[in-house]
């Protein structure tokens, strides 16, 4: 159970509307993801009749990630990190479209897939430069453990919901679902601040508080 000092931080973190968006946007996409890999596991199976197909997917999705993210993160740093997410879901909501035409394909399915997880990677460390941007430096180590749980949970919730609605909607409306989860993530981040207007406005805000401060001591 957690300290009550740990449920105020928490509940301090979440008042930050900056980081509550990046959080759920963050949240969706790897639910999102989570759910196309469950998917596609099932139709590669129906399609092979074998396991070693579920087996190719998975190293189809963390071998290409893997060495993508070693690169994306020099490359992202140079760049405006709220454009970078963004266009990240874009392109992935682009990749499902791909993917809503060639499904049954099975070679086109492992490239499509592992194509929406190297994208993936440009999201994570555009994210993780905006944490401390956002969040105060006594409340990072919270903000950091609570998008590492999120991830960890979006695996379990993912494959949960995926198995849940691919059995009630199936494969073409669950599709379709994915692409409006990634759409509605990348309208999401369109309500993060600029960077140098947000400090700029907590500039402001400290000013203001030290001169109200002053007066009141004077």
């Amino acid at each position: 159970f957690m300290k009550k000092t740990q449920i105020h931080t928490m509940i301090e973190i979440f008042t930050v509307k900056p980081f509550m968006l990046m959080w759920v946007s963050q949240l969706l996409t790897q639910v999102a993801f989570n759910m196309l890999v469950f998917m596609s596991g099932l139709i590669l199976y129906e399609n092979s009749k074998t396991v070693i197909s579920i087996s190719i997917l998975h190293l189809s999705v963390s071998i290409p990630s893997a060495i993508f993210a070693i690169i994306s993160g020099v490359f992202v740093d140079r760049l405006d990190k709220k454009a970078v997410m963004i266009i990240s879901v874009v392109i992935r909501a682009f990749l499902l479209c791909g993917i809503l035409y060639t499904a049954k394909i099975t070679n086109a399915l492992y490239i499509w897939v592992a194509l929406v997880s190297m994208v993936s990677q440009m999201f994570v460390p555009a994210e993780a430069a905006l944490i401390p941007r956002f969040v105060k430096k006594e409340h990072l180590l919270a903000a950091n453990s609570l998008f590492i749980m999120t991830f960890y949970t979006a695996i379990i919730g993912g494959f949960v919901l995926g198995g849940l609605l691919l059995g009630i909607i199936g494969q073409f409306w669950m599709l379709l679902l994915l692409l409006f989860i990634y759409i509605l993530s990348a309208v999401i981040l369109l309500f993060l601040p600029k960077i140098k207007d947000y400090e700029s406005r907590l500039t402001q805000l400290k000013l203001a508080i030290l001169l109200e401060d002053t007066m009141k001591v004077g």
